[in-house]
């Protein structure tokens, strides 16, 4: 019955953890469909660099919030709640096994604490306020300024990208609050039962797993997938662009480092990166944390998660 409470199983854990292959096989073997809680894999085009299931496993389990957007568009957590939810009440419908899985911390939270979101919208005095500031000043002096005030923020926002600057900014002076908390504006209370796992295995091991996987996907073609993307008209200063991996790759395609820096800085960032997602994991309530020796094999993993979510 749609709006009824049922058990909702969710897996998340830092970059590279493993998630996505257990996730997979677990749902292969109980029939169960997967939903992304991964704020990247939602952008069309985006592949190699998001790590999104292949066509095969596409195929083997049917996943649900991937490539629903495009690059251009803007995502955040208000639109992943409205639009999980709805994933939810299909498969339930079906009545199947739901299995969400993705690491973007602030998704997962929104689902364990029934967040609410209230949207900021748009003011013009301050937008031509701060872009008469970047023509009179430079973008350089007003990123410094959102440095100063937000440096969170800046950790995801390009220097050059100036309409997320300009959002970041006219965020701050109409709500003084800053930029890189996206602030809930209540709770109503998690709308399922929801059984949450965070993977997780020690430090040298996990960084080990995501120094290996930037090196697969730049050879599987992940400086090409960026090349096609730019070739389709996309700007490199959009907000998807601008994600870890993507502006690194950006910036050898156009020819300012070599490839060999290109996947040293993506390999440094995803792993400070993976850092905050645990800090941020371990702030959160409802999760039960599955700590996993790295030499396990993938079906001792599976069989671990099953136990611990309560699979029969």
């Amino acid at each position: 019955m749609p709006g009824r409470r049922r058990k909702v199983y969710i897996i998340t854990g830092p970059t590279a953890v493993g998630k996505s292959a257990a996730a997979f096989a677990l749902a292969n073997a109980f029939g169960a469909e997967i939903i992304s809680a991964d704020s990247r894999q939602v952008y069309i085009g985006m592949d190699i660099g998001t790590a999104k299931p292949t066509a095969s496993e596409r195929r083997m389990v049917r996943h649900h919030l991937l490539d629903i957007i495009g690059p251009e568009e803007e995502f955040n957590a208000a639109l992943f709640k409205e639009k999980v939810l709805e994933a939810i009440e299909e498969v339930h419908r079906r009545d199947k096994i739901v299995i969400i899985v993705g690491g973007t911390g602030l998704y997962i939270r929104a689902l364990l604490e029934g967040l609410t979101f209230q949207g900021i919208g748009r003011d013009e005095e301050i937008r031509a306020g701060i872009e008469s500031e970047i023509e009179s000043e430079g973008i350089e002096a007003v990123y410094a300024k959102l440095k100063e005030l937000d440096p969170e923020a800046c950790e995801k926002i390009h220097p050059n990208n100036i309409p997320r600057v300009v959002r970041a900014l006219e965020v701050i002076r109409l709500t003084g609050r800053l930029f890189s908390e996206v602030t809930p504006s209540g709770k109503e209370g998690p709308a399922h039962e929801y059984v949450a796992v965070c993977m997780n295995i020690e430090r040298d091991a996990l960084y080990r797993r995501i120094d290996r996987r930037v090196e697969e996907m730049i050879h599987a073609g992940w400086p090409e997938e960026v090349k096609g993307l730019m070739a389709e008209g996309y700007s490199p200063e959009l907000r998807a662009l601008n994600a870890i991996g993507y502006r690194e790759i950006v910036d050898y395609v156009e020819g300012r480092i070599a490839l060999r820096e290109a996947v040293d800085a993506i390999q440094k960032a995803t792993r400070n990166f993976a850092q905050r997602q645990l800090t941020f994991f371990r702030g959160m309530t409802g999760l039960k944390w599955v700590e996993l020796d790295p030499s396990l094999e993938l079906d001792e993993v599976v069989s671990m998660l099953a136990d611990e979510l309560g699979f029969s």
